[in-house]
């Protein structure tokens, strides 16, 4: 929308060039200056960052001695903690159910002849301490409201790739 205009304190916007206001009929190619002295107000759109969006123009956007209307921007809600943290607990569900699963395929030969090495046990219990580990850590940062450590916190990371080959290699 490039024009907008007060009539009885209610907003007419205008995609394009104004053609009326009101019942009045406007002559095409009128300049900016001719527009304003009719009571057209330029609409100016700031650039948007990611995670904003145009706000809806409310008269008090409109600046009469610029004839400019400043649309305002809504800004990206910062998630809570508890947002962060539930997020990060369901990723981390995922994350240990495929390396359960992997390490499921790993062991299930050893399962039906009866023998399971130490190794794949150690494996096991490394994943549920590794799991526990990550839970504690992530309560830590809830309970201390630290937003910015929860958002920060990843799950693909080396120790996570190396755990990964561990299991890819013993098969």
């Amino acid at each position: 929308m490039k024009y907008a205009t007060k009539i009885n304190n209610q907003i007419q916007k205008y995609a394009k060039y104004p053609t009326s206001i009101g019942n009045s009929t406007i002559s095409i190619g009128l300049s900016d200056i001719q527009l304003q002295q009719l009571g057209f107000y330029l609409i100016i759109y700031p650039l948007l960052n990611k995670g904003e969006s145009y706000k809806e123009i409310e008269l008090s956007n409109f600046n009469d001695e610029t004839m400019e209307v400043l649309v305002g921007v809504n800004k990206e809600i910062e998630p809570t903690a508890q947002q962060l943290y539930d997020e990060l607990i369901e990723q981390g569900k995922i994350v240990f159910d495929e390396f359960r699963t992997s390490l499921a395929k790993a062991g299930v030969n050893y399962l039906l002849k009866g023998d399971v090495p130490q190794a794949l046990k150690d494996l096991v219990v490394e994943l549920e301490t590794t799991k526990s580990n990550i839970n504690q850590v992530l309560q830590l940062y809830l309970s201390y409201n630290n937003v910015a450590k929860l958002k920060a916190f990843r799950f693909d990371t080396p120790e996570a790739e190396e755990f990964k080959n561990r299991i890819e290699n013993f098969k």
